[in-house]
Formats: C-alpha cells, sequence, structure tokens
C-alpha cells in the first residue's frame, strides 16, 4: 500500500491533532505513519487505539529546527514514504528543510490565520517584529512545498499573499467530523441555569478576555447563567486570576481538557466562540453538527462558517459589551436560537462530513503522486 507520513508538533488535544486523528484512521488507499516533533501526547491513546502507526522524535534541544531535521531525515530513510504531509509551524519548517534534495513530494498545510490584519492590529511592535521574522522563514521555506492543504477558502487567500505563494497550489479541504457522534438534544431551560459552552485552548487569542468581560456585564445584571470551558493551555493561571478579579468565579466552571465534548454539548443551551483568529475551528463545526444556537466572533473565517441571523449569532470583534447583547439575546429567545442552530446542522452535515474530507485528502495525494 502505498505510505504517508505527517509530521505535526505534538499530539496536544486541538483542532489540527484531532483532525490528524479522524482522517489518518480512514484512510483506504494509503497506510498512514504519525510523527510528532515534541512529547506532548494528550491523544497518543487514541491514536494508538485506532492502530495508527507513531513516531516520537522527542526533540528537546532550543534548537529544535536542527534537531528535528537530523532526526525527520532518519525517520524518511527508515519508513521510506510515498509523500509527506505536515502540519504546524515547526512540523512544517523541519519537514520542508529534511526533504531538501529529495523527491519525496511534500504537502503543507494551512490551518492557522497566523498572518491576520486584525492580528497585526492588536500586538504590540516586538511582537508584530517577531511574527514577520517568522513569516521571513515560513516563506523561503515554503518554496520547497509541492501543494498546500487548505481548511478554509479564507486562510487560503491570506496565507497566499502573506507568503508569496501561487493560488494554484493550494487545494482547499474542509475539516470534518463524523456526523453520527453528534446527538441533536436542546435542554430545557426551566429549573436550571442557562448553560453556554466555550471549546477551546486555554490562550489569549481565542478572545477567553473578552469573554470574562462579558460575564462580568451579565452577572452585573442578574442574569441566571454558566459558562464552561473545556480546553487547557498556557494561559490558565492568567484565566482563574481573571475570573477571581472580576468576581465571576460562581458564573465560570474550568473543565479543562475533556474526552465528551458531544456529551458537554448537548448538556449546553448555546456554544460561544470568541476567537480573535482562526483556521476553522474545529469545536465550532462539532457545535454545528450539535445544532446548537452558535455565537462566534466577527471574523473571516467564522463568517465562512456561520450566516449571521440565519445559522448563528456574529459578535464585534473585542467588543465585550457586544457579546454580553448577544449572549442574552439567545438566553431570551432560546426557541429562535434553536432555529438557527438546526440551520447550523444543516450546512455543517453538507459541508463538514468527514467521509468527504478523507476522499478529498486521498485524492489530493493521488494527484500529486500521478505528477
Amino acid at each position: 500500500m502505498v505510505k504517508v507520513l505527517y509530521v505535526i508538533d505534538s499530539f496536544l488535544t486541538g483542532g489540527a491533532e484531532t483532525s490528524l486523528l479522524e482522517i489518518s484512521s480512514r484512510l483506504q488507499k494509503f497506510e498512514p505513519t504519525v510523527c510528532i516533533l515534541f512529547n506532548k501526547l494528550d491523544l497518543k491513546s487514541e491514536f494508538l487505539q485506532r492502530n495508527i502507526a507513531i513516531i516520537e522524535m522527542d526533540i528537546k534541544s532550543r534548537l529544535w529546527w536542527i534537531e528535528g531535521v537530523a532526526k525527520l531525515k532518519k525517520i524518511v530513510a527508515d519508513v521510506k514514504p510515498d509523500i509527506v504531509h505536515a502540519t504546524l509551524f515547526k512540523a512544517e519548517v523541519v519537514t520542508r528543510l529534511a526533504l531538501l534534495g529529495t523527491n519525496i513530494p511534500h504537502v503543507g498545510s494551512f490551518v492557522n490565520d497566523s498572518y491576520a490584519s486584525n492580528r497585526y492590529r492588536h500586538q504590540s511592535f516586538i511582537r508584530n517584529a517577531k511574527l514577520n521574522f517568522i513569516r521571513l522563514i515560513d516563506s523561503i521555506t515554503a518554496r520547497s512545498v509541492r501543494q498546500f492543504m487548505s481548511i478554509t477558502k479564507t486562510i487560503a487567500e491570506t496565507n497566499a499573499k502573506a507568503l508569496h505563494i501561487n493560488p494554484g497550489r493550494i487545494t482547499c479541504i474542509y475539516r470534518g467530523r463524523n456526523v453520527n457522534d453528534f446527538t441533536i438534544i436542546h435542554p430545557s431551560i426551566t429549573n436550571k441555569p442557562f448553560i453556554f459552552l466555550t471549546v477551546a485552548r486555554l490562550l489569549r487569542r481565542k478572545g477567553y478576555l473578552d469573554l470574562f468581560e462579558a460575564v462580568k456585564l451579565l452577572q452585573d445584571k442578574g442574569v441566571p447563567f454558566l459558562l464552561r470551558i473545556a480546553g487547557n493551555g498556557n494561559d490558565y493561571n492568567l484565566f482563574r486570576e481573571r475570573v477571581r478579579d472580576l468576581k465571576i468565579e460562581n458564573k465560570v466552571e474550568f473543565l479543562l481538557n475533556r474526552k465528551d465534548v458531544p456529551v458537554l454539548l448537548t448538556e449546553a443551551h448555546c456554544f460561544v466562540f470568541p476567537s480573535h483568529y482562526e483556521g476553522q475551528g474545529g469545536s465550532l463545526i462539532e457545535a454545528m453538527l450539535a445544532a446548537k444556537p452558535i455565537i462566534v466572533s466577527d471574523i473571516p473565517v467564522f463568517r465562512e462558517q456561520i450566516t449571521h441571523d440565519e445559522t448563528g449569532k456574529l459578535f464585534q470583534l473585542f467588543n465585550a459589551r457586544d457579546l454580553a447583547e448577544k449572549m442574552e439575546w439567545m438566553l431570551n429567545n432560546y426557541s429562535s436560537g434553536i432555529t438557527l442552530g438546526l440551520k447550523a446542522r444543516e450546512v455543517a452535515v453538507e459541508r463538514f462530513n468527514i467521509e468527504n474530507t478523507v476522499r478529498l485528502h486521498e485524492e489530493l495525494y493521488i494527484g500529486i503522486l500521478a505528477r
């Protein structure tokens, strides 16, 4: 069978990692091996349960690109893949450098809107300078990539422009989920608080600080609700401290990483995703498949998935007051929110079925190998 080697930064619980699990375990025409750079292993057991071959590079050096290139060259020599598909920045750079001088076709991935204009507008000069340095490295090394796979049309456009890549080298394939994993349940709002659910890593760029401000505004108005947050990340302690400072501990529940997101969705009344920039938002897809009333930030990637007042609600980015108003509207107009959620599911079933996603990946690989 034809071999595909996937290279990714780690097995953290995130959209890129979860998507890779779903795709690699369903391939029919390719034998997958998944190689990770760093030993962050949240999802390792899931890959093993699905009989996916795993290689852990266990990179520890601060000069990760040097150690990574040397180790990946040996892995490629041992595995002898017919095609290599890399995802996330560090895995991309290591793969691009390791495959220089070989005839092995390499597929790159656009899974984040890393060079979004609103990111530049709201970062410090120093952070923008660092981002521009990363973009330079990204642009130079990207020249060796045979074809890119983008998970949305939005980030295909922004990355093509930022990295000076011909759009003809980019194929858009939406992330997918197993439609049957998500049950449509809209819990009653009697005798229990209205539950807002957010599923995302605990990072500032996910918009949590804006969300906490909105929670504070709703609490001050005496609105009965609870915000549940599933996910973990580097800013966990910062967020806990901010919740204490705002005195909203009784309104916010940190669930950390959870493997039962479909169950959490059935218990929630509304899904909220206030991210500043995204690649696509795997948890948003799951909320759509669960037919949840949805509130997301008004960014291009989310506008590609959610139509305001048709399949969900969009709030103005960085505007906690507008977010609070949308959350209060959803609470007071729950039946209308359910109607929006059911329409969102129709879109998701048509666009994000995992079987279609896998088929398109295999067609991409076959086309590249044929050329």
